[in-house]
């Protein structure tokens, strides 16, 4: 049990020196970061259009059900309210 935690702090602290070099580098090229910060963003911005894409297309789907639902109903109304005044009981 004490050798995982002993390598869970030694992984910690690698991760650390790491953090702290790259920290380093940063403040040196100012510009690595901000250009790791646009790549982000641009990601970021690739799967929101992709949502919303899909957000789109998946609401005229369920516009177009709905128009052709409600076409049924007004041809079922229609052919109900003939039956009736013409008598039929089919």
């Amino acid at each position: 049990m004490a050798n995982i935690s002993f390598f869970a702090r030694l992984g910690n602290l690698f991760k650390g020196f790491l953090s702290l070099f790259i920290s380093d580098l940063e403040k040196d090229h100012p510009e690595i970061a901000y250009q790791n910060a646009i790549d982000s963003m641009i990601e970021k911005y690739e799967q929101l259009k992709n949502a919303t894409a899909a957000i789109i297309r998946r609401r005229q789907d369920i516009e177009a059900r709905l128009d052709a639902t409600q076409k049924d109903y007004a041809r079922t109304s229609a052919d109900l309210d003939a039956a009736v005044a013409s008598g039929q009981d089919d």
